[in-house]
């Protein structure tokens, strides 16, 4: 029997999706502006039924985790209360219908599952609006106490999912080779990192939990702010010994107060970026100039004339200028380059990202 059941509540930090959770301090500041809900599909709370409770993550690993038998029969006991819950007034299927990230399975011994989606949803204003529809069943709203309970219990859970899936991905034994990938080069290639590099980069983040979370932090009673993600410094791709690979970020920049180099790292189970302390930034730092050096200098070693697809990146600076620096070494040279290519480029001061030029060989003195 379809029945709705239980959500937006604990969907307030389930429902949204890595990028999206990033913008917001928590899922319980979240509730507080949203309405949540809840749905089950073929659901019978069933309390008296031994059951054994599992939580879908949804991205980035889409599986089910198994919850402990003592947080099992706290949610169960929750949703056997299922039928006091009130109505959602001015529900709307119609509206925000998004796909749900997090749900909460019960199967019970009988054999029989039931799948409860946690929600939220909002008015037509609202940017987060993501709801269950389903027509024969009602949808009901999450008792203030209840909600607080399960967004406990889905952080705690998130947090431990979190913990396992980021020390299987910094597990330096179980990656059999790397890659690195920087759009900041000028030669826009991926190239190899030895195995004992990747191991050394793998090692000083094994400390992770340390690290600060950079999360936006809103005043209180303030919206979190809507920051875009810059793109990554570098890529450090990670090839483990079951075939899959994972991709881990890092942001470089400096601190507008301190005027010193920050660097971040965003793994692929991290909800968002997190501060390197200082000690193994400057490490990781140090190597990531050796090999942007390397790849300079062996860039630049290609006799001229050549073909060099402007790429607006840290070599070339996005100018024509930058350009001329980059292979002559003297950026007063732009006209040089900008001769040798008025036909792709007829306005030397707007060189479009992509454009292939002819870099030409300076005259003999």
């Amino acid at each position: 029997m379809n029945r709705a059941i239980l959500i937006s509540l604990l969907a307030l930090a389930l429902t949204i999706p890595h990028a999206e959770a990033a913008e917001f301090e928590s899922h319980a500041e979240l509730a507080k502006s949203a309405e949540m809900t809840s749905h089950a599909e073929n659901a019978e709370p069933q309390s008296n039924v031994p059951a054994e409770c599992f939580w879908y993550t949804g991205e980035p690993d889409y599986q089910w985790h198994p919850l402990s038998s003592a947080d099992s029969a706290r949610v169960l006991k929750r949703l056997a209360a299922l039928d006091d819950w009130p109505p959602a007034p001015g529900y709307r299927p119609d509206v925000g219908v998004c796909e749900v990230r997090r749900i909460l399975r019960v199967v019970r011994a009988t054999g029989a599952t039931n799948d409860y989606s946690f929600s939220m949803y909002g008015n037509a204003d609202d940017c987060f609006k993501n709801c269950q529809s389903d027509p024969a069943g009602t949808v009901r709203l999450v008792p203030e106490p209840v909600r607080r309970e399960l967004v406990r219990l889905r952080e705690a859970w998130d947090r431990e999912i979190e913990a396992a899936r980021t020390d299987r991905i910094l597990d330096a034994s179980s990656t059999v080779r790397y890659e690195r990938f920087s759009e900041e080069d000028g030669d826009g290639e991926t190239h190899a990192v030895s195995k004992s590099d990747g191991d050394e980069i793998l090692d000083l983040l094994k400390d992770w939990r340390l690290f600060e979370d950079c999360r936006p932090k809103p005043a209180p009673g303030e919206p979190a702010p809507c920051v875009l993600p810059a793109p990554p410094t570098l890529v450090l791709t990670c090839f483990r010994t079951d075939g899959s690979s994972v991709e881990i970020e890092f942001f470089r920049y400096v601190d507008r107060k301190t005027r010193k180099p920050v660097l971040d790292v965003l793994p692929p189970s991290f909800s968002w970026q997190r501060h390197i302390p200082a000690d193994s930034a400057r490490a990781l730092l140090a190597k990531f100039d050796a090999w942007e050096a390397a790849d300079r200098a062996a860039f630049l070693a290609v006799p001229l004339p050549r073909t060099y697809v402007f790429r607006s990146t840290f070599w070339d600076g996005g100018t024509l200028s930058g350009v001329a620096k980059l292979f002559y070494g003297d950026g007063n040279k732009w006209r040089v380059v900008w001769e040798a290519n008025k036909e792709a480029v007829p306005n030397p001061d707007y060189v479009l990202s992509g454009t292939p030029l002819v870099i030409p060989a300076l005259p003999s003195p």
